[in-house]
């Protein structure tokens, strides 16, 4: 029995000793049981109490049935319900004391977390459930803090001079960001440079001024007229293998031609693992256009079969992380992904983690959240969208129909032995509470014959509308009937030796039962 069914017997009791005609002989006795059930009953508070304390959220106290009392014929029930109501208000206040406590131990929380979001710590939080809502919120703060640099960083790569990273609140993407401005105009300088002595390494497009950007043009296109073979070969080697590219080391024959490769390593680089700057690898001008017609047409074939092969290896890759991510999230290694995607992985791998454990929150928050990450280079977007989008509707819909399938036979289990209902795998709040108080329900009506509970238990939908649509739905179509099925068995063994029992139908029943009352 609850705390709650248990603090009801005694008031109950109370009420019953306070109501029965004594003789003198049983005086004593009358004041010491009334004094042992008060102090029982003060006992229970205390549990109550220490209950909500220890959980606040799930605990309620409006189950304490001070109405009771005022059933008892004795001029002392008036002050025995006062006196349950003043308590059943103290367990409320204490209940809302503890919610306040635990709000301000999550705002102490925030307050780290946006200093430091690697320094959250939710084990302070004494309520399993806050704790895991917190957990919960620290995930997505440390996503959010991710998404708030990735935007920022791109930001200022569009404008390198007007950019400043102070909106961003976490102290340490605020030192990324700047540490990502600072190195874009170191770049942005030495491109710069380049175009002032080595128009070869020049990347035009980085000019302002239309007159200077024309000029720079002119003598880019007349410098690639002269670049040989070697540094063709060169450069389309460092092209195929980015990572182990050392363009000191190719036998250029010119230093600018190095600053050339250096320049265009730089954006492979920034391609491959941050996502930005892959649109330089087409927009550039890698091979001189002074080149003969056939060479000319020979180079821009080869170059863009590099950058298709080198796009469909970055898409075959990418699929196969995240495929491996969504199939067995304990296996996802998102320390091998690139860093645009790297607090995406993290968020995706504990939500999935925890969603197939059965916790409900976060199968809702990982429903609504994107196939991709932010940032991803746009020639995997499509491709990878739609596929990973089947694949997390698969794997969403297993997990939604093992879910479903386990609350449906906890009911199930519920209706033959109340002792059965395990409530913890029903998500947390109130619709754990909700579970609680049908066991009770389930236990009253079987173990005690009270037909009060039958029909409350009758007259109750199974499911509360909180419970998720995925659940309720399987719930309402394939439980539901065989719990009808169950209440009727119920309500045949039970009414024997009642005043029902010649009665078919519980509905009956609950008439003859209430009209006699």
């Amino acid at each position: 029995m609850t705390g709650i069914g248990k603090r009801a017997q005694l008031f109950v009791m109370l009420a019953l000793f306070f109501s029965l005609p004594l003789l003198a002989a049983q005086e004593d006795d009358r004041a010491a049981q009334i004094a042992e059930a008060k102090a029982a009953a003060l006992a229970m508070k205390e549990e109550i109490t220490a209950q909500c304390m220890a959980d606040p959220y799930s605990c309620s106290c409006d189950g304490i049935p001070c109405e009771d009392l005022l059933e008892a014929e004795d001029p002392q029930a008036q002050e025995a319900y006062d006196k349950c109501v003043q308590e059943r208000n103290s367990c409320e206040s204490q209940r809302q004391a503890g919610i306040e406590k635990m709000e301000g131990q999550r705002a102490e929380i925030e307050a780290e977390c946006r200093k430091d979001i690697d320094a959250c710590d939710c084990s302070q939080i004494e309520s399993p459930q806050g704790r895991d809502e917190c957990e919960l919120a620290v995930i997505d703060a440390k996503y959010e803090a991710q998404k708030q640099k990735t935007e920022k960083i791109a930001e200022c790569i569009a404008d390198l001079e007007g950019c400043s990273c102070d909106s961003i609140e976490n102290e340490k993407g605020r030192a990324q960001c700047e540490e990502e401005l600072s190195r874009g105009r170191e770049m942005k300088e030495r491109i710069e440079a380049a175009c002032r002595e080595n128009p070869v390494a020049c990347d035009c497009s980085e000019i302002e001024i239309a007159e200077a950007k024309a000029q720079c043009e002119a003598k880019k296109s007349e410098a690639l007229g002269q670049i040989d073979s070697a540094i063709k070969g060169a450069l389309s080697k460092c092209f195929r293998d980015v990572d182990e590219c050392d363009c000191s080391e190719l036998g250029l024959p010119e230093e600018e031609y190095v600053t050339f490769c250096e320049v265009q390593k730089g954006y492979g680089l920034d391609c491959k693992y941050k996502g930005y700057y892959c649109e330089k690898l087409e927009d550039t001008e890698i091979y001189p256009t002074g080149m003969p017609p056939w060479l000319g047409q020979y180079f821009a074939k080869t170059y863009s079969s590099y950058v298709e092969a080198e796009k469909e290896k970055a898409t075959r890759g990418a699929a196969k992380i995240i495929t491996q991510c969504i199939s067995s999230p304990e296996e996802c290694e998102c320390d091998t992904v690139p860093e645009y995607a790297a607090a995406f992985c993290e968020r995706m791998k504990e939500l999935q983690i925890r969603c197939y454990a059965d916790d409900y929150d976060a199968c809702t928050t990982l429903e609504a959240a994107p196939n991709l990450p932010e940032g991803m280079p746009y020639f995997m977007t499509g491709p990878l969208d739609t596929m990973i989008g089947k694949l997390r509707d698969a794997r969403a819909s297993a997990s939604k129909g093992n879910a479903a399938r386990k609350v449906g036979a906890m009911i199930l289990e519920c209706m033959d032995d109340s002792t059965k209902c395990d409530c913890s795998i029903a998500p947390k709040g109130k619709i754990r509470a909700f579970c609680e108080h049908k066991k009770e329900l389930v236990k009253m009506c079987i173990e005690q014959k009270d037909y009060e509970s039958c029909f409350t238990l009758d007259e109750e939908p199974v499911v509360t509308d909180e419970v998720p649509g995925f659940i309720r739905g399987y719930v309402e179509k394939n439980t539901v009937p065989k719990v009808n099925a169950k209440k009727k068995q119920i309500f045949d063994e039970m009414k024997q030796g009642t005043i029902c029992q010649d009665i078919e139908t519980l509905e009956e029943c609950k008439k003859v039962y209430r009209e006699q009352a």
